[in-house]
């Protein structure tokens, strides 16, 4: 382990040395690709409607290094195939990346035995919204890459959820060993349920564009929450748009561009908005106006600059609605433009 760890030190010049490797998107898949067989789990994502006992859930799996082949880079994304369309929620929910700290790709039963203090901490968020859809990929939104090189061991993927709720309730098996965690309350236990054959279906970006929503919207007096909706490429060169629906005809929307999700969405119930959030940072503020069927869409370039591979840009609407509340407007969910190759 001590020099799986002092290797980690020299983890960006061997990236700069295979960087020819790296030049190109890629996605892979473990075990397979098949986004619609396999059983269907609620471990680590999802939950039963009505019942408390997997609303709390830690979660251990291993990547072979096998799997990637020579691909070495920046792990941008991760995602799941989700077994049923809807949304899930998450009081809390962290994912962390390591390589794996075991002997062979055997996991112990103790949590703290397969990862590391190395282990970065790639999504970390309160009140979270993610979509899901069934027989489709669904990318759960990292908010920091992990670098990850193939000849320092299997890859370690962690995920602990409090809370879980929502209508997507399960994903699907690829029958891999999973050790996990349920039905706890507060601190997770140190030990976990080691099983063979029910770890998570997994797909990994590298470098890989993407464009997703999150979050959640709120209710204006039209009865309707506004939508947000991303379209085109985020691929270097190509190009994209932004559509807000369900605003009112005709109204004013404040647009927001910004570089970091919020952690915990603000509530502006203090705002006079109760109900509504703001979860995205505002380094960009436009003023925007729906058409006639209150709808937007604008349309965007994406730079053809290598440096902006990874980079991370979020958008959400603010349409004006004087009748819904005493600030004066509602609030779209948010959106998430992934800049790859």
């Amino acid at each position: 382990m001590q020099l799986k760890s002092s290797l980690l030190f020299v983890a960006g010049s061997l990236l700069l040395a295979v960087q020819t490797e790296a030049q190109s998107a890629t996605r892979i898949y473990y075990p397979d690709n098949v986004v619609a067989s396999g059983s269907c789990n609620v471990i680590p994502l999802g939950h039963v409607p009505n019942a408390t006992t997997w609303q709390n859930q830690k979660y251990h799996m291993v990547v072979p290094s096998s799997t990637f082949g020579n691909k070495v880079g920046a792990i941008t994304e991760l995602g799941f195939a989700a077994c049923r369309g809807g949304v899930m929620d998450y009081k809390t929910i962290q994912v962390r990346l390591d390589y794996f700290q075991g002997q062979g790709t055997t996991m112990s039963t103790t949590f703290a035995n397969n990862i590391s203090s190395k282990a970065v901490t790639v999504l970390n968020a309160t009140n979270y919204r993610f979509n899901t859809a069934s027989g489709k990929w669904m990318r759960i939104g990292l908010q920091k890459p992990f670098l990850y090189l193939p000849q320092l061991g299997h890859l370690l993927v962690e995920v602990t959820v409090n809370g879980a709720g929502g209508t997507g309730y399960s994903f699907r098996t690829g029958s891999t060993p999973r050790l996990y965690a349920i039905g706890f309350a507060g601190t997770p236990p140190t030990a976990g349920t080691l099983g063979s054959s029910a770890a998570l279906k997994i797909e990994i970006g590298f470098d890989a564009a993407s464009l997703e929503v999150y979050g959640h919207g709120c209710t204006g007096s039209n009865n309707m929450v506004p939508t947000m909706a991303l379209g085109g490429s985020a691929v270097l060169g190509q190009s994209l748009s932004i559509s807000v629906g369900n605003a009112l005809s005709k109204a004013p929307m404040y647009l927001l561009i910004g570089l970091n999700q919020l952690p915990t969405p603000f509530e502006m119930v203090a705002w006079g908005a109760p109900g509504c959030r703001l979860q995205i940072s505002s380094e960009i503020i436009t003023v925007q106006v729906a058409d006639a069927n209150g709808n937007y869409t604008g349309k965007f370039g994406v730079p053809n600059t290598s440096s902006m591979v990874g980079t991370k840009v979020y958008t959400q609407a603010f349409p004006f609605d004087f009748k819904a509340n005493t600030f004066g407007t509602t609030a779209s969910p948010y959106g998430r433009i992934l800049v790859g190759r």
